[in-house]
């Protein structure tokens, strides 16, 4: 290949992707590369040239320049580089050669022989899933079937498996992209208090802190400095109070997220938690008990609730404490998703000891388990026409569906008795009302209900 094609290619691309400009010629009538034009656009004639001709240099990365009138290229070998740690803050799109191009590449094959094109976003995972949903996937798919008719068994064996990482990738991907964001707690250090800080720490002291040590007599009856450092702790309250009020938060709108909002939520409040013990902290209140700004000092712990806040989050952690629903999520056969359900509801039974999370919200939490089972169910199924194949075939599959409903409803009853029985325990039922059975909204039973259909 001629190093102006590949300049050309780059920059018709670029153009298009990237937004850098109008695609002009970079060559003549006569053929004559204008290498000058190139380089000006960032398209670097000795980089292309070593992308064209070293065979262990994989990747052409292309990203706009910080201006936007053009582009810069760095080279990687793809095998011995370590992915880059920076996040790419412009659009960006890889020229990785394929499997089969181990030589340099050439003039006369066709381009997609030899090269493969890779977009890239910015910071957003949601490019991530979606070359896992729209790309990898299908390509799998396509493989799968091309393996079928050409009888290649040894690695349509293997197929299942890598379905099932892939699965496994996406279903990750997605519940990091779909997790409720916990605010960070910021508490705001006066100046003079932080140097303070530093140095009873550079000192390696132990024990409580002395004010009159560090220097603060004096200011005791400071009114300005007083009266800055007060509204500092009062801003602390209300900044904790972004997470301690997270707690009467409404259930979420997956069940992975329920999970993951009171895990997240957990480490938030211990983190906060921490930074209350720091020695900044220690400091501005020592200060203002001792300057007899009761006011503040005496509410501060009621005010800012992390103790209450705690006490229910870790109660609820009994629950979510390795509640997993990665066997129903990456589920790719109707028997790994029954699994799944005994999985979850054995999770499930853990409420028992999670007097802190309302009965109601658990019930609401099984609604959006079986959400997840119909979607999963439902890929699953749409990857063979009922319609169309044999009936011994067809009957396999409804009787594996049968068992995943049987295990369902089998599961489900012993555990409405179970939230039942803890409502009265808990002398809750005035509160914390648990619907009955008819009153649920399960999604899966419509297709319960369509496969009977069917199999009748």
């Amino acid at each position: 290949m001629e190093v102006s094609s590949l300049a050309q290619l780059v920059l018709d691309i670029s153009c298009s992707f990237l937004q850098i400009g109008k695609s002009t010629r970079l060559t003549g009538d006569d053929g004559d590369f204008y290498a000058v034009e190139a380089e000006a656009l960032g398209l670097e004639v000795d980089v292309l040239r070593q992308f064209i001709q070293e065979s262990h240099l994989r990747v052409l990365r292309v990203l706009r320049r910080d201006s936007g009138d053009g582009v810069k290229l760095s080279l990687e070998s793809g095998e011995k580089d370590k992915p880059k740690a920076k996040r790419q803050k412009v659009p960006t799109f890889c020229l990785i050669k394929t499997l089969k191009t181990r030589e340099k590449l050439t003039q006369g094959a066709p381009l997609n022989s030899q090269l493969q094109l890779v977009t890239l976003g910015t910071e957003d995972i949601g490019t991530l899933v979606t070359f896992v949903q729209h790309s990898f996937a299908p390509l799998l798919q396509a493989q799968e079937g091309h393996e079928d008719d050409t009888g290649m068994s040894s690695q349509n064996k293997r197929m299942p498996l890598i379905r099932k990482r892939l699965k496994e990738l996406e279903v990750a991907m997605v519940q990091f992209q779909n997790n409720v964001e916990i605010p960070d707690v910021d508490l705001k250090i006066h100046p003079d208090i932080q140097v303070a800080a530093d140095a009873w720490r550079n000192s390696k002291q132990t024990g409580s802190i002395d004010v009159d040590a560090l220097g603060f007599t004096d200011r005791l009856n400071d009114t300005g400095f007083l009266n800055e450092i007060q509204a500092g702790v009062n801003r602390w309250i209300k900044e904790i109070q972004k997470v301690t009020t997270l707690v009467h938060e409404p259930v979420a709108t997956s069940a992975t997220q329920e999970v993951n909002f009171w895990c997240d939520l957990h480490r938030a409040l211990l983190a906060t938690q921490t930074k209350l013990t720091s020695a900044e902290v220690e400091i501005t209140l020592a200060i203002l008990k001792q300057a007899k700004r009761y006011l503040v000092t005496v509410t501060f712990a009621a005010d800012h609730g992390l103790g209450g806040a705690l006490k229910t989050v870790a109660s609820v952690m009994n629950l979510m404490k390795d509640f997993s629903l990665h066997a129903i999520l990456s589920a790719t056969d109707i028997p790994q998703i029954t699994v799944g359900i005994n999985a979850v509801y054995a999770q499930l039974k853990k409420v028992r000891l999670a007097d802190e999370y309302k009965l109601s919200r658990v019930l609401s939490l099984v609604e959006l388990v079986s959400t997840d089972v119909s979607v999963q169910l439902s890929t699953v199924l749409r990857t063979t026409n009922l319609f169309q194949i044999a009936f011994d075939q067809f009957d396999e599959i409804a009787t594996h569906c049968h068992d995943l409903f049987l295990t369902w409803h089998r599961q489900h009853h012993a555990f409405h008795e179970l939230v039942k029985d803890l409502s009265k325990r808990r002398g809750t039922a005035a509160t914390d009302k648990v619907r009955s059975l008819a009153e649920m909204q399960l999604d899966h039973l419509a297709i319960e209900e369509r496969m009977k259909d069917l199999h009748e």
